[in-house]
């Protein structure tokens, strides 16, 4: 059951990976803050399809360390 639900989240995520870089090509004549938003949108997709997927769970941990300001 692992190696198939692992199997199916490197098809998707190998699918999605030509279809946001085609988008991230198309984006290329956007200001900055639209084509950050445009990639981006990858990597909350594939944290996503990993949590749904595969029950991957992640957690920031000292974060009320860090700087309010950068």
């Amino acid at each position: 059951m692992i190696l198939l639900r692992s199997s199916i989240f490197a098809v998707i995520q190998a699918a999605f990976t030509v279809v946001f870089g085609l988008a991230a090509l198309l984006a290329l004549p956007l200001p900055r803050l639209a084509r950050y938003r445009v990639i981006t949108q990858w990597a909350r997709f594939v944290i996503w399809l990993a949590g749904w997927l595969l029950g991957i769970r992640y957690r920031v941990e000292g974060l009320e360390h860090l700087p309010s300001r950068p």
